[in-house]
């Protein structure tokens, strides 16, 4: 289970060759996806999920992690997915 947005983003390019120095650059519209891919908990009618951000074309991904609120009777992955996108609107 993934979607993928439009994100406008603030720029930073980093260089670890120069100790981390970085620059800043024009913010830049990415297609990024985001992902649920685990449960970390779930209890009544709250859960907390982890979900990946992969912007289109980059190396790595980040992560992070979304409290919700389940309803008890669906699939939730899917409510942890539609949260998710909720936050992201």
């Amino acid at each position: 289970m993934a979607f993928t947005i439009s994100k406008t983003v603030p720029c930073v390019k980093s260089y670890p060759a120069l100790l981390g120095a970085a620059v800043k650059c024009p913010e830049e519209t990415l297609q990024v996806t985001y992902a649920v891919v685990s449960l970390v908990s779930l209890s009544g009618n709250q859960g907390v999920a982890e979900y990946t951000v992969t912007p289109e074309g980059f190396d790595h991904s980040g992560s992070g992690v979304l409290e919700f609120e389940y309803s008890g009777t669906g699939n939730p992955f899917e409510e942890a997915e539609a949260a998710l996108k909720a936050t992201l609107e």
